[in-house]
């Protein structure tokens, strides 16, 4: 459904927040409540599709992603 898709996006966008920050996969495990395997596995959708870190800052801030207030 639509809202399944907008949910799973907004929590692929949170780990994407996480992994800007460089967290753990272990501290993204507890954060996200997500299993280890799931972590990975969006991770490396997120290297494949977001190799550099412009390109990651620019995907977050398309979404909504305010990083500029983080600092």
């Amino acid at each position: 459904s639509p809202e399944a898709v907008d949910q799973y996006l907004k929590a692929f966008d949170r780990l994407l927040v996480l992994w800007y920050f460089r967290l753990p996969k272990k501290l993204m495990v507890q954060v996200t409540g997500h299993s280890l395997s799931l972590i990975e596995e969006h991770l490396a959708l997120a290297a494949k599709y977001f190799p550099t870190r412009e390109a990651l800052t620019r995907h977050l801030s398309n979404r909504g992603v305010d990083l500029a207030e983080t600092g």
